[in-house]
């Protein structure tokens, strides 16, 4: 019944619900109903929070019920954690309370070969017009308003003050949430995080659209197990905004391994993603270098202008380049004899502009040159090739590529071989400028690719 397309408007119960039922609370430490009400105090969620539980008076200091209709208010979510045998019971319960949209965390349904149960809550909550997320999912979160309905240990402890534009959506809830912590480690900032399990009803596919047409969205980064089908594909593209997904499932065993976790056999080629405008990456750390490329400004040719503070990552960048579908640019001569007039005399002047370690004395030979290459017509993009820069030359560093990326209206990228550990605050302060930060040339070169593609598209 995947995507079987009902009434869409209570999907967005998943990140705007005011009021939320937990069916399963529990006082229990370490248990699943009590994480999920900690992740909701920690995260700050002002919404109302209803505690429901059999037997308890009150949950973690919260006033409890013993069903969702004995609440006497409106409910627009509910979110059971609860175990399977429990859950068509509660079902029942929330359609009665007029709930909105349903979350069901519990594992042993299709997954495990019990597709009858699965279908008779999927078809009550679908008669009543009710959404489903899951079963056998980790389910969503908005970390804008703290509506923390998932027991991740992804927020104990999380910062929860920098949420950003970038939604994540996943047939796994590891891996939806294990993506989701990452991008934030990398300065990412996550917005929401939807992750679909066995999907009885929403699919990852309507996820991924519902998510995207929000104003504040600004990219959408996907783990699916099977191709979504072709109308929501459609969708996508027409929203426009930028997409990449990891597709799993592509061997056979792959393949074998995901229809045990529910999902339908189904379509594994990449090519179908590609020809919607969705970017295809190899592994968890290609999706989020592509996702860091984002916020970069539309590429309109294929011409990479590259400058290092190495010789050697100067020569990785230009290998990096001739592995892509892009090509190295060929300076102005009126660029050439600019940088002439300032750089080294042992300094080459080609492109990669190699202007050698003298940088770190003399921080402005980079600013000089960053302007040059930006303003050079023949150049398309620019890639920032660093090596190892202590914490006051990163920072240096980080206001001049801020400043000609600003100036300039043309991707700026940056390729860091070094520990982040030497200047923590650099990956994210360029992040915040919607730049992104990676660890080699081959992984700027794919973002600045992947930029290029969506242009065209």
């Amino acid at each position: 019944m995947a995507g079987t397309g009902h009434p869409s408007n209570g999907i967005s119960a998943l990140w705007n619900a005011r009021s939320l039922a937990v069916v399963g609370a529990s006082d229990r430490p370490g248990s699943i109903g009590g994480t999920v009400l900690d992740h909701l105090q920690h995260a700050g969620f002002s919404g109302s929070v209803y505690p429901v539980h059999p037997h308890a008076t009150s949950v973690r200091g919260i006033p409890a019920f013993r069903t969702v209709t004995d609440i006497g208010r409106p409910v627009e979510l509910a979110l059971l954690v609860i175990p399977a045998t429990a859950v068509e019971a509660a079902v029942v319960d929330c359609v009665a309370a007029g709930v909105s949209a349903v979350i069901v965390t519990a594992s042993g349904f299709a997954d495990n070969g019990d597709t009858a149960s699965e279908e008779r809550i999927a078809h009550v909550l679908a008669d009543a017009g009710v959404r489903l997320l899951g079963p056998n999912c980790i389910g969503a979160a908005n970390l804008h308003s703290g509506l923390i309905a998932s027991f991740s240990p992804m927020f104990t402890g999380f910062n929860h003050s920098r949420p950003g534009g970038l939604s994540v959506v996943s047939h796994s809830g590891g891996i939806g949430f294990g993506i989701a912590s990452l991008a934030a480690e990398r300065g990412l900032r996550p917005g929401w995080v939807v992750t679909t399990g066995n999907e009885a009803d929403i699919c990852a596919g309507e996820a991924m659209c519902a998510t995207a047409s929000l104003p504040e969205c600004t990219g959408v980064v996907a783990y699916l197990e099977s191709v979504p089908d072709a109308k929501w594909l459609t969708k996508i593209a027409d929203i426009g905004k930028p997409v990449t997904a990891l597709l799993s499932g592509r061997s056979p065993e792959g393949a074998a391994a995901a229809v045990t976790r529910a999902h339908r056999p189904g379509d594994h080629s990449p090519q179908r993603l590609r020809d919607h405008g969705i970017s295809v990456a190899t592994d968890i750390g290609r999706l989020l270098d592509e996702a860091a490329g984002f916020a970069l400004p539309p590429m309109p040719g294929d011409a990479v202008a590259v400058v290092t503070t190495s010789g050697g990552a100067g020569i990785l960048a230009a290998d990096a380049v001739k592995r892509s579908r892009l090509r190295l640019a060929t300076l102005s001569e009126d660029s050439r004899q600019r940088l002439r007039a300032f750089l080294p005399a042992f300094a080459t002047v080609t492109n990669p502009l190699d202007v050698t370690a003298s940088v770190i004395a003399k921080p402005e030979l980079l600013v000089e040159s960053l302007h040059v290459l930006v303003e050079d017509d023949r150049s398309d993009a620019v890639l920032v090739s660093l090596c190892v820069l202590g914490r006051r030359q990163a920072e240096a560093a980080a206001d001049v590529i801020i400043a000609a990326a600003a100036d300039g209206g043309k991707p700026v990228v940056v390729s860091r071989t070094g520990a982040d550990s030497l200047s923590p605050d650099l990956r994210p302060r360029l992040a915040d400028a919607g730049i992104g930060v990676y660890g080699t040339p081959d992984a700027a070169v794919a973002a600045l690719d992947a930029a290029r593609i969506r242009t065209r598209a």
